[in-house]
């Protein structure tokens, strides 16, 4: 439970009602002395040889004594009191005051006792906010730095197996450079090849064409060859069958041909002489013209 005491502007308006108790007793004190004087004036005018000067002046003297002493106590009261009042405060200033150069020293688990509910018991409690707070934010940056740093750590071992990738990969792009030259060789042999063989092909299928056509050719020949083969046995049994006449036929046609012979024979005979009885007639006409 806090303890409920006077505000700031209550002790402050506390201080000036006291300063303002003295400065009032100060002129009442005044006002009695130049009373007190005036009525002595009074008082020896109206009475001069009945109050003798000595009591008058123990009177005054008296009352002066009242007035100082007045005036020496309200002035220790009013010390003491504003003493007390400046210790109080100035113990919990310098105690917020303390709290604070702990905190900024990096203590954050330093607080203020917060006794009272006033202005310093407000910035106390205010002073503990701001501590919790920057102690909360601190514990948040220790676990992101915890975070980070573990982050760290697995981004450098993650580096490290890129960088032996990126190594095996240029090793690797290296001997696909190699092998791509290589390959370009062998790829410029293979479509030579390609082209050796694509003409190959043409000619394989002009030939498979033309073996085609000849094959069909082929075979319709056989199959007239065999057809012509069979009416070949066929006449040549005809023939074998007719040989006999056919042998006869030419024995007959042997003795007509010698006789065509004779008879051819004979016409020349007759051809000659009338050939030559021709030119005889004509050597005798060139004569005679």
């Amino acid at each position: 439970m806090f303890k409920r005491s006077l505000s700031i502007k209550g002790k402050m308006l506390l201080s000036m009602m006291l300063i303002f108790v003295i400065v009032v007793g100060g002129l009442v004190g005044l006002y009695i002395h130049l009373n007190n004087k005036y009525l002595q004036k009074e008082l020896d005018g109206l009475s001069g040889g009945t109050i003798s000067l000595d009591h008058v002046k123990e009177i005054r003297i008296k009352s002066y004594k009242i007035i100082f002493t007045l005036l020496i106590v309200s002035t220790v009261l009013v010390g003491a009191m504003s003493s007390f009042l400046i210790k109080k405060l100035s113990k919990e200033v310098e105690e917020l005051q303390d709290n604070m150069y702990i905190a900024g020293k990096g203590d954050l688990t330093t607080r203020c006792n917060v006794k009272t509910i006033d202005e310093i018991g407000d910035l106390k409690s205010s002073f503990n906010v701001m501590v919790a707070k920057q102690t909360d934010i601190v514990n948040g940056l220790k676990q992101t730095v915890r975070i980070l740093s573990e982050t760290s750590e697995d981004m450098a071992a993650i580096s490290a197996e890129v960088t032996s990738a990126v190594e095996e990969i240029a090793s690797n792009m290296e001997a696909v450079s190699e092998d791509s030259q290589v390959g370009n060789e062998a790829t410029l042999e293979v479509s030579q090849v390609l082209l050796e063989l694509s003409s190959l092909i043409q000619m394989s299928k002009k030939l498979a064409l033309s073996t085609e056509e000849n094959s069909n050719i082929a075979l319709n020949a056989a199959i007239e060859g065999k057809e012509t083969i069979e009416k070949a046995m066929e006449s040549m049994k005809i023939i074998e069958e007719k040989s006999c006449d056919v042998e006869n036929l030419v024995q007959n046609f042997t003795k007509h041909l010698e006789e065509i012979t004779n008879v051819s024979s004979t016409i020349n005979g007759l051809a000659d002489q009338d050939q030559s009885f021709s030119f005889k007639c004509f050597y005798r006409s060139g004569k005679s013209r």
